[in-house]
């Protein structure tokens, strides 16, 4: 196995690795990746699986809200628009990635949209993707100088931008836990066709329960994108600590739109790393490290 390398852990990290070391390629850039080059700009998309026409939102929202909630719905997206208020969003339906790789990832979905048991439904979050600049900026915050002796894996998962990301950054396990089906299935069809160039290796997206998911005894780096309410984010934390103190070894947690760090920050093992903002406040982050007595 071979042991992760870490820069001095401290709150802020002042020795983070610079962000172009880093960098994801953009959908003007050409990418480079295992020794192999080539442009992606001019890469025509392919459908995904579950991409969502603007008609079939407006049709599946009049179904959702009825005529008076959808009335609500659109004057307040209106104003949003209006008022240059929406901007902090855009990044959710930015296809840039989706052009140059040729997938389906960007959009939000709701988790009532989505297949899967009732039960488990119950605290979790719709999806949205991880810009690329958000997360080679959290790579480098996390002070990761060796990403190839590490597991990454990312409890919520969606349609898969973050593994994909992760897989271009050269990690040397990708696992992604989604509990909807149509999300895993787009998923499984943007690491197949990625996979299928040559861009990414060793990259898998599972349908499941991130309550019941098992961690492997390898160094990790957990990447959290608000996927849960506190309450099921106390329970998988809590599965997380069972398993660290049973097998002892590094493990990173990555969480973006850090709402409820504050479960985090009061465990004793959990050492801060980096706390703050990409961009605005609207994009937050809290990594921590965990760290044995």
């Amino acid at each position: 196995m071979i042991t992760p390398t870490f820069c001095p852990t401290t709150r802020i990290c002042a020795k983070a690795m610079p962000l172009e070391s880093r960098s994801i390629p953009s959908s003007s850039t050409t990418c480079i990746r295992g020794g192999r080059t080539g442009h992606e700009r001019n890469a025509a998309p392919r459908p995904g699986i579950a991409r969502l026409t603007w008609l079939s939102r407006v049709g599946r929202a009049w179904r959702r809200h009825g005529w008076l909630g959808f009335s609500r719905l659109a004057i307040f997206n209106l104003g949003l628009l209006l008022s240059g208020r929406d901007s902090r969003h855009r990044y959710v339906n930015d296809t840039s990635f989706d052009r140059a790789y040729g997938v389906d990832t960007s959009g939000s979905v709701a988790i009532d949209e989505v297949t899967a048991p009732i039960s488990a439904k119950s605290g979790a979050v719709d999806y949205e993707p991880t810009p690329p600049a958000a997360f080679s900026f959290f790579l480098a915050q996390a002070c990761l100088t060796d990403c190839s002796g590490l597991t990454f894996i990312d409890l919520g998962s969606g349609k898969g931008r973050t593994l994909l990301l992760a897989g271009l950054a050269g990690f040397a396990k990708v696992i992604g836990v989604e509990l909807g089906e149509e999300l895993h299935a787009t998923a499984k069809r943007n690491i197949d066709l990625m996979t299928a160039s040559g861009k990414i290796s060793g990259v898998e997206s599972i349908c499941g329960d991130a309550r019941s998911y098992r961690f492997a005894a390898e160094p990790t780096v957990c990447f959290l994108n608000n996927p849960f309410s506190a309450d099921v984010l106390g329970l998988v934390l809590q599965h997380i600590e069972r398993s660290l103190r049973r097998d002892p070894r590094s493990f990173t947690i990555i969480y973006y739109h850090a709402n409820h760090s504050d479960l985090l920050d009061g465990g004793a093992s959990w050492h801060l790393v980096a706390k703050g903002n990409w961009e605005d406040a609207s994009h937050h982050f809290a990594i921590y490290r965990w760290e044995t007595n």
